[in-house]
């Protein structure tokens, strides 16, 4: 039994699904429109190589969507994305 978590992030707030295996995760993932930013354990990598990666079980995947490069979003933006993965108390 897998036990990976996915977690989305966009403009509407966040989506968690617990439990996955990796196929579920990729097809998850590729079935997500617009460009995106896939992390798994804090490691990015490229969506489109994520089948090819090998997800170890109890793994987290972070996806965001693709933000725009305007500072001060784009600061905010990175300091919420560290705080949810546990940089920031």
């Amino acid at each position: 039994m897998s036990n990976i978590t996915l977690r989305i992030i966009d403009h509407t707030g966040d989506t968690v699904l617990a439990d996955l295996d990796a196929d579920t995760v990729c097809a998850e993932v590729n079935a997500l429109d617009g460009e995106r930013w896939v992390f798994v354990d804090g490691r990015m990598v490229r969506r489109d190589a994520l089948a090819n990666i090998d997800i170890a079980e109890n793994a987290t995947v972070l996806v965001t969507a693709r933000w725009s490069l305007d500072w001060s979003e784009h600061l905010t933006k990175c300091t919420a994305l560290r705080a949810l993965n546990g940089f920031i108390p």
